[in-house]
């Protein structure tokens, strides 16, 4: 019987200050949680890249440092562009994206293509990038391998792009997300019909923390209960300031999101969203408070408003931090229900 050990220091060092994400792996290097697992898998998996693929050595920070100022490529603050600079992280980022050969995978932001140097090893890879100085280095680095790049705003495009089906609906989906429009891209992504199986996202710290939060503390939110409605979430690790350049003020968290088998799926969505959102509203106020006040979801008075808070089992005196995602849904539903009674 293998026995348990500590994950060693080089996976302390690979992965920054969060130490205690750090699980333990027997003495074969086994353990399903171990950092250091992963990548040893991912290195066995994936063959060394061919020479025309990529001329940038994605594992040496200055070589990719001096890609970017040798074709001229600045971060640009406006999108919130920081390039992941170290090898042993986007290797571990990548093994939790592993797909299997008939999934689908679609990478938000890839920058000069640290990631996407090993993504396009197992397969066909849809990129999303803004940046049109970025998507003509990756066309150029990247001329012979099977990637497709779609230009624009992700929050934009991603829809549109899975309604077009000339990309197929993504499985997998994986990205270092820029702060300012994480969130936005994650709705976007777990809008979907059907919502991708695995999503792998590099986001703050704090965004991290809203994502994984339970009901009834304090970083639970109207986002948190749109995210765990389709997915359950989970931190994987945390990434130091100094591996990206330039170097961001705040500390990044990767975090892996897994469509949920029984998926609350509302009678109506928009409406669903709708509800959540007045709830949230004015946080100190009760849900009936909030509730009589979502005349655009057909609640007209307190009176109705506690009448159906009451047909779906919550108490009119809770606020909407205390409700599960499961609460959301049920009174949406019954919202819907009044709707529909109406409509002579």
């Amino acid at each position: 019987m293998a026995h348990p050990v500590r994950c060693p220091s080089v996976c302390r060092r690979t992965f920054g200050s969060a130490v205690r994400d750090h699980q333990r792996c027997d003495d074969n290097g086994g353990g399903v949680g171990c950092r250091r697992a992963l990548l040893s898998r991912w290195s066995a998996a994936a063959a060394p890249p061919p020479r025309d693929v990529a001329a940038v050595n994605y594992d040496s920070p200055r070589d990719i440092i001096e890609s970017l100022r040798r074709h001229h490529i600045g971060p640009k603050k406006r999108w919130g562009q920081n390039f992941l600079i170290d090898g042993n992280v986007r290797r571990a980022i990548a093994a939790l994206a592993m797909r299997d050969e008939a999934e689908t995978l679609w990478e938000i932001g890839p920058g000069i293509g640290a990631l996407t140097e090993l993504l396009v090893q197992t397969g066909p890879v849809t990129a999303f990038e803004i940046d049109w100085g970025i998507i003509r280095f990756l066309k150029r680095q990247f001329e012979r391998a099977p990637l497709s790049i779609v230009a624009g705003d992700a929050v934009a495009t991603i829809g549109l792009t899975a309604r077009d089906g000339a990309h197929g609906t993504p499985d997998v989906v994986v990205g270092n997300l820029p702060y300012r429009r994480a969130a936005a891209i994650i709705a976007a992504l777990v809008d979907l019909q059907p919502p991708p199986r695995r999503i792998v996202v590099t986001v703050q710290k704090e965004m991290a923390e809203r994502l994984v939060a339970a009901p009834g503390t304090r970083d639970y939110s109207a986002f948190s209960v749109t995210v765990q409605s389709v997915c359950s979430v989970e931190r994987a690790f945390d990434i130091s300031a100094a591996c990206f350049y330039p170097a961001p003020e705040v500390i990044s968290t990767v975090v892996k999101l897994t469509r949920r088998d029984d998926r609350l799926i509302p009678v109506d969505r928009a409406l669903f969203l709708r509800v959540k959102d007045a709830l949230f509203a004015r946080r100190r106020k009760t849900v009936v408070n909030n509730l009589k006040h979502c005349g655009n979801a057909g609640v007209s008075d307190a009176q109705q408003a506690r009448l159906l808070l009451q047909r779906c089992g919550i108490d009119p005196a809770a606020r909407a931090e205390t409700l599960a995602p499961e609460a959301f849904v049920r009174l949406a539903d019954e919202v819907y229900r009044l709707q529909q009674s109406t409509i002579v």
